[in-house]
């Protein structure tokens, strides 16, 4: 919303700003609208979008022109920061990454998959404070007349805190204890080179089989990992070969329902036997039960830890059956397919 509609960065390369007024094409109080670009609306693909609000204690958007100096700015989350991203707008830059697991004077690229780099003499940037954070004479970070762009996310570890930044080893089974269940992970291996992972929810991030995979380092199609698994107090994931990792996890929702109809709602339908989307639940469903109502179909449950497409049914003491024509979720509702028990 700083930049405007229609603006774009790509995280995988050290592109300018561009303007594309085809892909996002408004802002509003609850939400966006997209146009008929391929970059945000391609025919016959599956799309994910990430919405960050502004908010203390969570992430916020500077912008600024360098100076070709050092140069002091501030920012509105009244905490410390956990992760800071910076992206020269005017010329062709890497993205740069602070994050509070780096040691003093180190960065990492956004755009690669390179381990974590030193930056001797003066500095990137220097240590942030609750109010502000200083760039350096980089001119990838502060070229003089340029055009940047940083966001800040927050590290808040207080009890109802959104988000948190940290760092972890995989020397033996790690679990990293956030006090509350994630809904989203980026996490990069700063050790050797590696993807920086995203992980979420919504995609599917099971706690018993593999996650959906994207990389913000790269275009690559969705894939299927084995890193990391959520828990109702953090992650944790298998042995690995010693290596360190940076993270930044935000919290699932966790505002206290203040009536029935935000967290359950019960909708009849009409089988159509093809693709279909179910919503106007008027919240994000965890949990799915299905039952044909003229027909003797068993009952079909599906639920959001356990991932998209497993199906357990409550008149049946069969396993959990994995079924490619069930249930995925969304943002208010759910879709499906084929599958005779839900459509």
């Amino acid at each position: 919303t700083i930049r405007g509609y229609g603006h774009y960065l790509r995280t995988a390369t050290t592109d300018q700003d561009a303007f594309d007024p085809t892909d996002v094409s408004s802002f509003s109080s609850t939400g966006f609208s997209i146009g008929s670009g391929p970059h945000v609306n391609k025919i016959g693909e599956a799309h994910v979008s990430w919405t960050f609000r502004k908010a203390p204690k969570f992430f916020d958007i500077v912008t600024y022109t360098g100076n070709g100096g050092q140069l002091t700015l501030n920012h509105n989350l009244g905490v410390k920061p956990g992760m800071i991203l910076v992206k020269n707008l005017t010329s062709a830059y890497n993205w740069y990454v602070w994050h509070n697991g780096l040691p003093s004077l180190n960065f990492l690229y956004l755009d690669q998959t390179s381990a974590t780099g030193y930056q001797s003499g003066n500095p990137w940037i220097l240590e942030p404070t609750s109010t502000q954070f200083t760039v350096g004479g980089l001119s990838a970070v502060t070229k003089s007349g340029d055009q940047f762009i940083a966001y800040v996310f927050a590290h808040d570890s207080a009890a109802d805190g959104m988000i948190q930044c940290g760092t972890y080893s995989d020397a033996s089974d790690y679990t990293v204890n956030l006090g509350w269940e994630p809904q989203f992970l980026l996490v990069k291996n700063i050790s050797t080179n590696g993807d920086w992972v995203m992980l979420d929810t919504m995609r599917g991030w099971p706690v018993d089989s593999n996650a959906a995979r994207l990389k913000a380092n790269a275009p690559d199609a969705e894939s299927m990992t084995n890193i990391g698994k959520p828990t109702a107090t953090g992650f944790k994931g298998l042995a690995g070969s010693g290596y360190t990792y940076i993270y930044m996890a935000i919290r699932r929702p966790n505002k206290p329902p203040t009536s029935g109809t935000q967290v359950y709602n019960a909708i009849a339908r009409t089988g159509t036997g093809a693709a279909a989307s179910v919503s106007g639940y008027g919240f994000a469903p965890d949990h799915v039960h299905v039952k044909a109502r003229n027909s003797n179909q068993r009952h079909a449950i599906y639920d959001r830890l356990r991932g998209q497409f497993n199906e357990l049914n409550s008149d049946s003491t069969t396993t959990e059956v994995y079924t490619a024509g069930g249930v995925t979720f969304d943002i208010d509702g759910f879709s499906t397919s084929t599958d005779v028990y839900t459509n």
